[in-house]
């Protein structure tokens, strides 16, 4: 059995993983999807963000305002 270098290695092993990303059934396990959308309204405004796993998350909420000029 011949040796093969480190860079043969990852491109052979890259190669043969590939497909697994193209074939539904296995790909959806390695994929995080959103199961269920939730709109929230606040005194701000209405915030979008989802259900996974039985958490609600919401991203990207600013939670501070400005602390430049005066406020500084």
């Amino acid at each position: 059995m011949n040796p093969i270098s480190r860079r043969q290695f990852i491109g052979r092993t890259a190669l043969a993983t590939t497909p697994i990303l193209f074939i539904p059934g296995i790909s959806h396990g390695l994929k995080s999807p959103a199961t269920e959308f939730k709109i929230i309204d606040t005194p701000f405004g209405k915030l979008r963000g989802y259900t996974e796993n039985g958490l609600n998350i919401f991203k990207g909420v600013p939670y501070a305002g400005s602390v430049a000029g005066e406020k500084r």
